[in-house]
């Protein structure tokens, strides 16, 4: 990513995410964040999955999706055990087969999903541009039109909502002509009435184009933003359940969902510190 724009980017979709689970004011726009974060890595990941070998490419994803993946499984696990020690709760109640897939907390889900998507990234370089685009326009549309009214255990669910923003990102990474693509994949689900999920979706492609297009210079503030956005996707569903347990906030309000979207970006600002200093040889967020 040469232009900041998509770092700033990075750093608004955290905060939507952090506003969509306040259920407050823009939580509708703030869901757009993870159909934009998918298409993010898909768009981006295009060219490094096309011209990497197997190997290297994966345990570079793995590094960055599966590693943070089970570091804060364990964290939220640890917690959960916690909540059966002193609450009256149970095991039954805290753990549930499906976390095999998603990890302890259900945000959790988006880092085995990504990672699985760039394992799909790397064969698809490799069976000629136009052909995966206009296959993967295809199939968005079709997914997006199975996926009303569905009602799917979790995580189908998740996997579902974002399925059709996956195959819209797959064809914009292959075709270069990205803003027709995005019309009428938004036209033909609009004529057919498909349109839960259809604003985020939409909202997320067009935001990947614009980034693309708004040259900024990349500055240390607009890195660390960028790298924090994981932090706070990351950590900010522990800091509503402390703000919960310990501060009267009123539910469903933006207030609410600011602070927690500064805490969070607080820890998540040590937590890239924290590293640097035990990484000697480490730079700046790329």
């Amino acid at each position: 990513m040469s232009t900041a724009s998509y770092d700033y980017a990075r750093f608004i979709a955290a905060v939507g995410i952090v506003v969509f689970h306040a259920g407050s004011f823009g939580a509708t726009i703030g869901y757009a964040a993870l159909p934009f974060f998918l298409m993010l890595i898909i768009y981006n990941g295009w060219k490094s999955a096309a011209s990497a070998d197997f190997l290297r490419y994966i345990n570079g994803r793995a590094e960055r999706l599966l590693k943070p993946w089970l570091a804060w499984s364990a964290v939220y696990g640890v917690l959960k055990l916690v909540e059966v020690a002193v609450a009256d709760t149970t095991l039954s109640d805290e753990f549930a087969p499906y976390m095999l897939l998603t990890g302890p907390a259900i945000h959790l889900w988006f880092l085995p999903f990504a990672f699985a998507i760039c394992l799909l990234l790397w064969p698809l370089t490799r069976m000629g541009a136009m052909p995966v685009g206009v296959v993967a326009f295809c199939v968005a549309l079709v997914l997006q039109g199975y996926i009303q009214e569905q009602n799917l255990p979790i995580p189908l669910a998740q996997w579902a909502h974002v399925a059709p923003a996956v195959c819209l990102g797959f064809s914009l990474a292959a075709i270069s002509r990205r803003v027709a693509i995005v019309c009428a994949f938004t036209g033909l689900s609009f004529v057919f009435g498909w349109t839960a999920g259809l604003l985020q979706t939409t909202l997320a492609a067009l935001s990947i184009i614009a980034c693309g297009w708004i040259i900024v210079p990349r500055t240390p503030i607009s890195k660390k933003l960028a790298a924090a956005s994981m932090g706070i996707y990351l950590v900010h569903p522990l800091v509503f359940s402390v703000f919960q347990r310990t501060v009267p906030l009123e539910k469903n309000s933006l207030a609410s969902a600011i602070l927690v979207a500064t805490v969070s970006l607080c820890i998540a600002l040590t937590l890239i510190h924290m590293k640097m200093l035990l990484s000697p040889k480490a730079t700046s967020p790329n």
